[in-house]
């Protein structure tokens, strides 16, 4: 079953169904793997890591989502490039300026897939693969629009270097969190 909302595609791996839950708007909610006060979970191993939806995988692209920040980001792209071929005179530090742009920009102007299995999760785009295993999550930290897996059990300036960021799609933002919780806690008790 694979459902689409606006510029997310979710596509259920290996699983059946999905249910349709709002996501939540909270800002700086902070989970640490494995700790949950008063919190009494079942932990998915196997077959059973299917009943809990893994592993899924869904896709994101921001640009279409942002159509005016993309524009803008484009604007600056070609405006740069252009000023940069005005001032050298030559093609190829427009070229070079272009591709060193484009390559800044590349995550929010191409989508991202982001999949979720039993031993890790992982964020892919062009050039582009991220991947931590459940076992190295220490944290997890959900702002509006996703949620930071980080391997430092505390805030850190380090923190923005390491780990995975993963963008939630709008109405199974709380689905994939819980899954996230689940096997982050998983990960950190095995």
């Amino acid at each position: 079953m694979t459902g689409a909302i606006g510029a997310h595609r979710i596509q259920p791996i290996l699983t059946a169904g999905w249910t349709k839950q709002p996501v939540s708007e909270g800002r700086g909610l902070e989970l640490q793997a494995g700790v949950e006060s008063g919190a009494t979970e079942e932990f998915y191993s196997g077959d059973e890591a299917e009943a809990a939806g893994v592993p899924l995988g869904w896709r994101v692209w921001l640009a279409r989502e942002r159509p005016g920040r993309a524009a803008a980001g484009a604007a600056v792209v070609l405006v740069a490039t252009a000023v940069v071929r005005a001032v050298t005179g030559e093609p190829a530090w427009a070229v070079l300026t272009f591709a060193l742009l484009m390559l800044t920009v590349r995550d929010f102007a191409l989508p991202l897939r982001f999949t979720l299995t039993e031993g890790y999760a992982e964020v892919r785009g062009l050039w582009l693969c991220q991947r931590i295993e459940w076992e190295r999550v220490r944290a997890v930290r959900r702002d509006r629009e996703g949620l930071k897996l980080s391997p430092l059990g505390g805030r850190s300036r380090l923190e923005a270097y390491r780990g995975v960021y993963l963008w939630l799609p709008p109405g199974e933002g709380e689905r994939v969190a819980a899954v996230v919780r689940q096997m982050a806690r998983r990960g950190t008790q095995g």
